[in-house]
């Protein structure tokens, strides 16, 4: 309904329940526009209920980027389907592109996004990026559609349906198959990682159904990551898999623990440095005083010289022995 009713140059969805900066069309606009983009990707933080925000590093990967700007699909390092988040709130959108195409979001209603981004990425002849943070994604709204997945489980498979579709009639699928196959396994990963354990197993299954009619057995998956997880959503038990699910997380904590600790041991170090620099800045303050206070010292002896001086030149004594100094001057030029 929205985009029927656009009129503008590019077009962006928005989440109602996310935060947005208050200059994000203007700066968006601004470099799609000058790039003649048509679709230009920012970045963005997660925020929580309780205040706390992270960067979303990996909502644009920068491994993936290629070295010249605007590019397409075709000029992405690795997987194309890496390079992204497949969802529309970072996302600028040529809005006759978009016409022209005639890529519209899918009917459902969860993952309608993922179509309706990758189907005009692929279409695309100008992509553009920015490393301005113009959005903070809400990760904790209670009710939203994406912590209500379970109401709608099908929909994700459904998603990559319409997009495997998509790829085979516009005679792109032959071409992106691997990158599709590999990127699908995480896809899929992700959503029964994140789904209500009560729909864990119907969604698996339909899952399974989708991977044998797209022919992945005996697919050769480019980890050993993503091979297993193959393994575990076509055969898997359930607490199989969530065992593997629960040392990923634990793996993962141990990473950001890591992180964590590098990041304190930079803070440290820095502080380290700002109180050094205090301490010089300090000491040179000090120096400024002293020498100061040595100029105020040199001055006043100055003046007082000088007021000597002016008193001996006006002194009654110092006129009268005026000629004998004189002679003796020019007697002293003369011997030279």
């Amino acid at each position: 309904m929205g985009l029927k009713k656009a009129t503008g140059e590019y077009i962006i969805f928005l989440d109602d329940d996310d935060v947005f900066d208050i200059h994000m069309l203007e700066k968006a606009y601004t470099e799609a526009k000058c790039k003649n983009s048509d679709i230009h990707v920012f970045r963005s933080y997660e925020i929580f209920d309780d205040g706390t925000n992270y960067p979303m590093e990996w909502s644009i990967n920068k491994d993936s980027l290629p070295e010249k700007e605007p590019f397409s699909c075709y000029d992405v390092k690795g997987n194309v389907f890496d390079i992204f988040v497949w969802w529309c709130w970072d996302k600028l959108f040529k809005r006759n592109k978009i016409i022209e195409n005639g890529i519209l979001f899918q009917e459902i209603r969860t993952s309608n996004d993922l179509f309706f981004c990758c189907a005009n990425y692929f279409l695309a002849e100008r992509v553009s990026v920015t490393d301005d943070v113009l959005a903070y994604h809400n990760m904790t709204r209670e009710g939203s559609l994406s912590n209500t997945r379970h109401l709608s489980y099908k929909c994700c498979v459904e998603a990559v349906r319409k997009l495997r579709d998509f790829l085979i009639e516009r005679e792109l699928y032959d071409h992106f198959k691997n990158d599709f196959f590999n990127y699908l396994i995480l896809f899929f990963d992700w959503h029964l990682q994140t789904i209500n354990v009560d729909f864990f197993e119907n969604l698996r299954e339909e899952m399974r159904k989708f991977i044998r009619e797209s022919g992945m057995d005996g697919f050769q998956f480019d980890s050993a990551d993503k091979t297993l997880k193959y393994e575990l959503i076509m055969s898997g038990s359930v607490k199989g898999y969530q065992d593997v699910i629960s040392q990923e997380r634990k793996m993962n904590i141990m990473e950001m623990k890591k992180k964590l600790r590098e990041k304190e041991k930079e803070v440290s170090d820095k502080d380290d440095e700002i109180s050094i620099l205090h301490h010089e800045l300090q000491v040179l303050h000090e120096k400024i005083n002293s020498l100061s206070e040595m100029n105020a010292r040199l001055l006043e002896d100055n003046n007082k010289t000088m007021h000597s001086l002016n008193n001996i030149a006006h002194s009654r004594t110092w006129k009268i022995t005026y000629p004998v100094r004189y002679v003796g001057s020019t007697i002293k030029k003369i011997i030279k």
